[in-house]
């Protein structure tokens, strides 16, 4: 019997209710809209197609949170001035960080390594009911729709204002979704799996 067990969340790092602090330096408090990407920025990161938007979506701003991996070329004379570098930062304070953006982004150039990754940061961003804008493939498409899924520049922005313009409860069924993914659940799932 073959048993392929999926990422997860630690539901208790990523948890509204435990986070203590209201706002991260990192961020701006600059009253316009924020979308951001977290973690390393490399080769498979869109960040041409986020210049691209950026330069269009001048009322908001976007951010790449963590490192650069060496060796990468971004031609920071492109940078719009609403595209924010801010490097590496504490895991621990990934979640106040989150906490503060209003759409999140996983914007990955399809390759045969990137659709055989089913994203943990997918999950660390619903846990905190975060819309989500992800390149579309088959681990991504498995979400449905608890998140938003583009192939191109043109459905990248018709998702990006689809969930800036959100309404209902989608916060609330992203964190049942996040919750019902934890590391919790995969064990109990392993468990009754195997018997145990």
């Amino acid at each position: 019997m073959k048993l392929v067990i999926n990422n997860a969340v630690d539901i208790d790092t990523f948890n509204l209710e435990n986070i203590k602090a209201n706002s991260h330096q990192a961020i701006k408090n600059n009253g316009k809209k924020k979308v951001g990407y977290i973690g390393t920025i490399s080769g498979w990161v869109q960040v041409d197609l986020i210049f691209q938007v950026a330069k269009e979506r001048k009322d908001i701003d976007f951010y790449f949170i963590g490192p650069i991996e060496a060796g990468l070329n971004i031609d920071m004379e492109k940078r719009p001035d609403n595209v924010i570098f801010t490097g590496t930062q504490p895991y621990y304070e990934i979640p106040t960080i989150l906490k503060q953006l209003d759409v999140t982004i996983m914007p990955f150039e399809k390759s045969k390594l990137i659709e055989s990754v089913n994203p943990v940061k997918i999950y660390e961003y619903l846990s905190l009911g975060k819309p989500v804008i992800a390149t579309r493939y088959e681990e991504t498409e498995k979400f449905g729709d608890v998140i938003y899924t583009y192939g191109d520049k043109e459905e990248f922005m018709y998702q990006l204002e689809k969930s800036l313009q959100e309404t209902g409860n989608m916060n609330d069924i992203r964190i049942k979704y996040a919750r019902e993914n934890s590391w919790e659940s995969r064990v109990e799932h392993i468990r009754k799996m195997l018997k145990l």
